[in-house]
């Protein structure tokens, strides 16, 4: 069987070539050449195979290029009972005169599931058929559950990447997190808001973020706890830290082992701006209701930055330092008046935490061993 295209200006290909290729040179849609015709004694046949069976025995029609076995290996990967359940695409009766196929029993409940799981598959075996040497990329674009469904089916599809626009507003809370929390590490959509405390909160209450990463201490938490609970949220605790003084490593005292902060009262202190909401119970910082002689307060971490080396400035933190990010050129040094920090995160009481979701906390969790 061969495939032209709908515009009739490109050569005849083979299936494989079609399936690689995704769309005709010309702009148009593959198509085969031609339909075949299936007796009926053919079709009342399959009504005795599984799912997975007829499947095999209607694409090996127009997919004359593969073997019999690789398409039910595809099939048979396709349409698992893990994904799918016992039977993928039931025929339920309604009532009396009614009966109706249900299309929505594979892994994000879109009919787009019954082609988006088997065509991955289709277009591994085509590249090795066709000796493609690139990496495949899909690009597609959704407004509802296209998107979710291309992306879960081809999470850890080798040689292929997978990337998905959509409309910011133009989508559901539900499609979005479906998309955003998508597993397969070869593709992934992964956001990181970094935003006031208060916002945190309303990002993980309104489903627009699926965790925030917060501290308590023994000033905050009592009021923390019932902001909480007022929105449906929990925390939960990753590990505890002192009270560290961050600077630049040009700073007079950076090489101090310890700072006091008397020793800081000429030097300015930098705080992260929590806006309208900028009780000292949301700040960011530790001993947000000290006095201090100098604050400077930034709604940007990158100025804040480089008010740390411009005025030698300083901030009070955790003592997590992220070279990776940061660099050396910055230190964190206890301060003497420490403070017990409680650093974990916050989701929405009753939900589970995707596996990616789960890949992110496990790094928070490693920064355990990296406390100074």
């Amino acid at each position: 069987m061969l495939f032209l295209s709908t515009r009739g200006k490109t050569d005849l290909v083979c299936s494989a070539h079609a399936i690689t290729r995704g769309m005709a040179d010309d702009g148009g849609l593959f198509v085969p050449q031609k339909f075949v015709a299936v007796p009926l004694e053919d079709i009342i046949a399959l009504h005795n195979l599984s799912y997975q069976e007829r499947a095999v025995k209607i694409i090996s029609l127009f997919l004359t290029d593969y073997s019999e076995e690789e398409l039910a290996d595809a099939a048979a990967r396709a349409y698992d009972a893990a994904k799918f359940g016992s039977c993928p695409a039931p025929v339920v009766q309604v009532n009396d005169n009614t009966d109706a196929l249900e299309l929505w029993h594979g892994p994000t409940s879109a009919f787009k599931d019954m082609a988006l799981q088997i065509l991955p598959l289709l277009l591994t075996k085509a590249i090795a058929k066709t000796g493609e040497q690139h990496k495949i990329v899909i690009l597609t674009a959704t407004s509802g559950d296209t998107g979710k469904a291309a992306l879960e089916g081809f999470a850890d599809v080798d040689g292929t990447e997978i990337i998905v626009f959509y409309p910011e507003s133009g989508v559901s809370d539900i499609q979005k997190q479906q998309m955003v929390t998508q597993t397969g590490m070869d593709e992934y959509e992964f956001a990181v808001h970094e935003t006031r405390t208060w916002e945190v909160i309303e990002n993980v209450k309104f489903f627009k973020s699926e965790i925030g990463v917060l501290y308590l201490n023994d000033y905050n938490e009592q009021v923390m706890r019932k902001i909480f609970k007022e929105h449906g949220l929990e925390f939960t605790e990753l590990f505890q830290c002192g009270t560290y003084v961050y600077l630049w490593g040009g700073h007079p005292l950076a090489d101090r082992p310890r700072i006091s902060m008397e020793e800081l009262q000429d030097y300015p202190c930098l705080a992260f701006d929590q806006g309208k909401n900028g009780a000292f119970y949301f700040a960011e910082e530790m001993k947000s209701t000290y006095e201090y002689r100098q604050i400077i307060h930034a709604n940007d971490r990158a100025t804040l930055l480089n008010l740390m080396v411009g005025l030698n400035a300083y901030t009070l933190c955790s003592g997590i330092i992220c070279e990776e990010l940061n660099g050396s050129d910055y230190k964190a040094v206890p301060l003497v008046e420490t403070e017990k920090m409680r650093i974990g995160y916050i989701k929405r009481k009753g939900t589970n935490i995707s596996p990616i979701g789960e890949v992110y906390i496990r790094e928070l969790e490693a920064y355990r061993e990296r406390l100074l």
